[in-house]
């Protein structure tokens, strides 16, 4: 939406600082879950430590839950009033 429209329907327009800093944050969370999913796979390659990869698993699941919710667009940072 354009500033002009978002500004005369009174919405207000996110910081762009905001929204990076923000964005990084989900970007620093999925880096971290891919490396969570990498050591579940190494442990069931090797064949080990099922409770690991049990917990591993749950943990795995928390972080995705916590990138979905920050991706749902009613959770971005909102602009200044």
């Amino acid at each position: 939406m354009p500033k002009e429209r978002a500004r005369a329907n009174g919405a207000a327009t996110p910081d762009i600082s905001a929204v990076r800093l923000y964005a990084d944050a989900l970007q620093t969370e999925a880096m971290h879950l891919g490396n969570v999913l990498s050591a579940i796979e190494f442990l069931e390659n090797e064949g080990t430590c099922a409770e690991e990869r049990s917990s591993l698993t749950s943990i795995a699941n928390r972080m995705a839950r916590t990138i979905c919710e920050g991706l749902d667009s009613v959770n971005f940072p909102e602009g200044e009033t």
